[in-house]
């Protein structure tokens, strides 16, 4: 009876404290919409006219610049008139206010002439890149020497920088939201390039003339842009004691909600003890010893599950572990970045695994005055597709260093027999290979030979877009051999060569869920062929992931593309 009677009092107790409780949490959800619509107004208040008007500001700066592109162009004329048919405008740099620029003039060259030529607008990410330009653009944020920029073009243009100091080039400008635009100009550098100012630049008041002069101008935009800082460090200090008020609110409020749902949980912890009394008291000693049996087979069924996932788990990571080494291992196997740019030049490579390892691979030797570089796809991929790769690379390497063979169709004519000899150790039939697009290019003459199995090459020469197709018979095993067929081609500076495996054309993708198909690639490299290397890189990913979809991919994926400098 006594201890009927304290579970009662007890019951009733936390019954009480519990809706007290409940009260307290039901206005949770409402101190939280207060808080949220607090922080919303103290930031809309300072954040959104200071972002709007900065915005409008910087694209005000940007239109003044393209105008005085467009202005020098127009006005520095060369003494002798050259044949192309194009004025060149370019951009030199690699930071986001460079293409911004580039972006803003190649919309607003659109129909656009300078001295009687369509304008045509290119980027110079890096010095590598830079070729014969009318007018190039530098920032004064670019670290470059202008001496050697002139060196790299190699003809007279006009030389156009922002922010430089005094006298460096042969027209300086600043720009700055109070005073606008201001210029100096080198007189004596245009007249050593056979250049002539028109009097639009001459006798605009936007010259500065002399050092001293210019010295002034910079000195009144440094003061200006200091007031702006000031002005600028000042609100911001507003929003940041803002900041820390919100901050100090919402942790208070953190703080009464955790208090709030610990003291819930012990009441709930309390009504299920109490719950589970009443239980014992009515199912009696029968009903209790079937519940402890059954919580005990249900524990001793979780403890097995549980073990089962820790060593499926240790499994997977060593299998995961396995991979991944065999991952850098076959990475160790491919040539570095460095040596692609060191020995193609200009190009790019697109390297995608369908799995963390990969059955495509990429292969570069440079023998003399030779570069010999390939795509292949052996056959399968993950770690059967990558350990082939492997063994394929290496065969490669030993038909030119140890044979010293030096002709594409020989070369794939010899990995043919290395890898019958090799297969031919095992006791079981190994009919695997791969397909590849196999090249040599003479450094000295651009003489280009090429010899593939199953994959084919595609390049353009003046361009037009040519392609050469493959033997149909892979590396490895096969009933109706025949010796490979050398191709030779001669190509010219600014020509291009692409050489892929089969991963990108068999995609599945678009509206129907259908193959990428080699027509729609050759139509892909149309468009871009003219633009750099690192862009063609983009698109070609690009348009894969929008071609792709939610699709799963199928296999790898691999593509080369190399212009001839």
């Amino acid at each position: 009876m006594f201890n009927f009677v304290r579970q009662h009092s007890f019951l009733e107790t936390t019954m009480i404290q519990h809706s007290r409780f409940s009260a307290l949490h039901a206005l949770l959800p409402i101190r939280r919409i207060l808080l949220c619509l607090l922080i919303f107004l103290s930031f809309s208040a300072f954040s959104s006219p200071k972002s709007e008007a900065k915005a409008q500001a910087q694209q005000e700066l940007l239109q003044t610049k393209v105008d005085f592109i467009f202005k020098v162009a127009g006005n520095i004329s060369p003494k002798s008139a050259s044949n192309s048919k194009q004025y060149v405008l370019a951009i030199y740099g690699n930071n986001a206010a460079s293409k911004a620029l580039y972006n803003a003039l190649k919309e607003q060259a659109v129909g656009r002439t300078i001295q009687q030529k369509s304008v045509e607008v290119k980027l110079f990410k890096r010095m590598a890149l830079v070729e014969e330009a009318d007018l190039i653009y530098v920032s004064g944020e670019s670290k470059i020497s202008l001496k050697e920029l002139e060196e790299k073009v190699g003809r007279a243009f006009i030389l156009l920088t922002e922010d430089f100091p005094y006298g460096q080039s042969m027209i300086n400008f600043v720009v700055d939201e109070q005073n606008g635009l201001s210029y100096a100009i080198q007189e004596k550098s245009l007249a050593e390039q056979g250049l002539t100012v028109g009097s639009g630049l001459m006798t605009s008041k936007q010259r500065v003339i002399g050092e001293n002069s210019w010295k002034k101008r910079l000195a009144l935009a440094e003061m200006q842009l200091k007031a702006q800082a000031r002005v600028i460090d000042a609100k911001e200090g507003k929003i940041d004691a803002q900041s820390k008020t919100i901050e100090t609110k919402s942790d208070l409020i953190e703080n009464q909600e955790t208090t709030i749902s610990e003291k819930t949980q012990k009441i709930e912890e309390n009504q299920r003890i109490i719950n589970y009394q009443r239980a014992l008291i009515t199912g009696g000693i029968i009903g209790s010893l079937i519940i402890l049996g059954l919580v005990f087979f249900l524990y001793r069924l979780n403890q097995k599950r549980k073990i089962a996932l820790i060593e499926n788990e240790k499994k997977t990571q060593e299998i995961l572990a396995s991979i991944n080494y065999a991952e850098r291992i076959q990475r160790a196997s491919l040539p570095s970045n460095a040596l692609l740019e060191k020995c193609l030049g200009e190009g790019f490579i697109f390297f995608q695994p369908k799995d963390i390892v990969s059955g495509d691979f990429y292969w570069l030797e440079e023998r003399q005055d030779a570069i010999y570089f390939a795509v292949a796809d052996c056959t399968g991929h993950g770690v059967p597709g990558a350990i082939l790769s492997v063994l394929c690379s290496n065969t490669l390497s030993r038909a030119i260093n140890e044979l010293g063979i030096t002709e594409p169709a020989k070369i794939l004519d010899q990995t043919v027999i290395l890898l019958e000899g090799f297969f031919a150790k095992s006791e079981n039939q190994v009919n695997d290979g791969m397909d590849i697009a196999l090249c040599r290019l003479t450094k000295n003459t651009n003489e280009l030979q090429y010899a593939g199995a199953n994959r084919p090459l595609y390049f353009f020469n003046r361009g037009v877009f040519n392609e050469i197709r493959a033997d149909r018979q892979p590396i490895g095993k096969y009933d109706y051999r025949k010796g490979f067929t050398n191709h030779t081609i001669e190509l010219e500076k600014g020509d291009s060569i692409y050489l892929f495996s089969d991963g990108i054309v068999d995609q599945f993708g678009g509206e129907n869920s259908k193959k990428y198909t080699p027509k729609r690639l050759r139509e892909l490299l149309e468009t871009i062929k003219h633009q750099p290397m690192d862009d063609q890189k983009n698109r070609v990913e690009q348009e894969l992931v929008s071609w792709r979809g939610a699709n799963e991919s199928i296999d790898d994926i691999c593509v080369l593309g190399v212009r001839i400098n």
